[in-house]
């Protein structure tokens, strides 16, 4: 009776082996997320290709606009601004835009003796400028008091470039100094003042005086 109770023992012992293989490393595809990084820098290095033309400033074309007259000592006998006083606020300087199309003038400004004198007039946002309009920005807005016994007028780009430059060494009661031609030619001072139009050659006496043909020296841009 006691041979039959030996053989039980062998079977249970191979069965723990069967659990070695369980550590199977199948969770190794990990590594493949890494290539979906890639993708997600390369659109962000195209935004900075983008924002490269606005390094480039407002293309100034010759001649775009220009001084075009300017009346340093208004008298007594008009009243320029019409705004019903004739006196000395109806100083003005007038601008000229010899381009085909409207123009921003945002950021552009008008100036007396650069780096003294009174401070610059810097166009405010919506100071746009016709397509070959004359405008006179009298002294009311611009805070600009040009001197009766000389003094220069700037025109300034938004980067503080000087676009153009004119100076003058005597004046008169209401006479004008007035570009021959739109941004170019000499000026003269003996026409008629001729604030938001085009410049007139018409003699004028102010004052009844003798008129003037004084040509202005003249910076050029």
């Amino acid at each position: 009776m006691g041979a039959t109770v030996t053989p039980s023992p062998t079977a249970s012992d191979t069965p723990t082996a069967t659990c070695t293989p369980s550590p199977t490393p199948s969770r190794t595809p990990t590594a493949t997320r890494t290539p979906s990084v890639v993708p997600s820098h390369t659109p962000t290095r195209t935004a900075t290709a983008a924002d490269t033309p606005t390094a480039t400033p407002t293309a100034r074309i010759p001649d775009s606009i220009c001084l075009s007259e300017f009346l340093p000592a208004p008298g007594a006998a008009v009243d320029w601004d019409g705004d019903g006083h004739a006196d000395y606020l109806d100083e003005w300087i007038e601008l000229y835009n010899n381009l085909e199309h409207d123009v921003d003038l945002v950021g552009w400004a008008l100036d007396d003796v650069l780096g003294g004198g009174e401070r610059a007039h810097v166009f405010p946002e919506g100071s746009v400028l016709r397509a070959g309009e004359y405008r006179a920005f009298y002294r009311r807005d611009t805070r600009l008091a040009l001197n009766n016994t000389g003094d220069a007028v700037h025109l300034l780009a938004p980067d503080g470039t000087v676009v153009e430059a004119a100076v003058y060494h005597t004046t008169a009661p209401d006479v004008a100094h007035s570009r021959r031609r739109p941004c170019s030619g000499p000026w003269r001072m003996n026409w008629q003042p001729t604030p938001g139009k085009v410049n007139t050659i018409v003699p004028w006496q102010a004052g009844g005086g003798s008129g003037w043909t004084t040509h202005l020296p003249i910076a050029w841009r």
